[in-house]
């Protein structure tokens, strides 16, 4: 038995032609990626939950190493995106993980997070599942709003 490659796999599943290369691709793609963000924020989970940080509801202020909580580097996120006119908030995520959260329509959502390691990562969700993602190596907020604004303004034409 021959191991099928996974862009054909789901193509088949979905009754799609699995020759059709533009499907293979997009579904190969698909996978890889939520491949990549399940680790990436298993990793993520395991970090936040080894820290036993306080409850959603008093931010962290108190994390030895780095400048500022996640929560404060979210809320700077989300007022550099106002200033841009990009219509954003500040969301918990569970536990004490927060994010900044773009509507995009009323199924399609951007968050924004804080990247361990001095980054930033991005997440589109569509009818609540998460569907890609990338992250901008750069610990500059504006820099990274800047970046957030263009994805999103990039995505407008076929984000619907």
């Amino acid at each position: 038995m021959t191991r099928q490659e996974p862009g054909k796999q789901q193509a088949r599943e979905r009754g799609a032609d699995p020759d059709d290369i533009e499907e293979v691709i997009t579904r190969a793609t698909i996978a890889s990626v939520r491949s990549h963000l399940t680790v990436a924020m298993g990793r993520l989970r395991e970090q936040h939950q080894a820290k036993q940080e306080p409850a959603a509801t008093a931010p962290d202020t108190t994390r030895p190493d780095r400048e500022r909580s996640e929560y404060q580097a979210t809320e700077a996120m989300t007022a550099l995106l106002l200033a841009l006119g990009v219509t954003a908030q500040t969301i918990n995520t569970g536990g004490n993980c927060w994010a900044t959260s773009i509507a995009l329509t009323k199924t399609a959502r951007l968050e924004i997070y804080d990247f361990p390691g001095d980054a930033w990562s991005w997440a589109l969700h569509h009818e609540g599942e998460q569907v890609m993602g990338g992250h901008w190596g750069t610990a500059d907020d504006q820099a990274a709003a800047n970046k957030a604004k263009a994805l999103i303004d990039a995505m407008g034409s076929i984000v619907t």
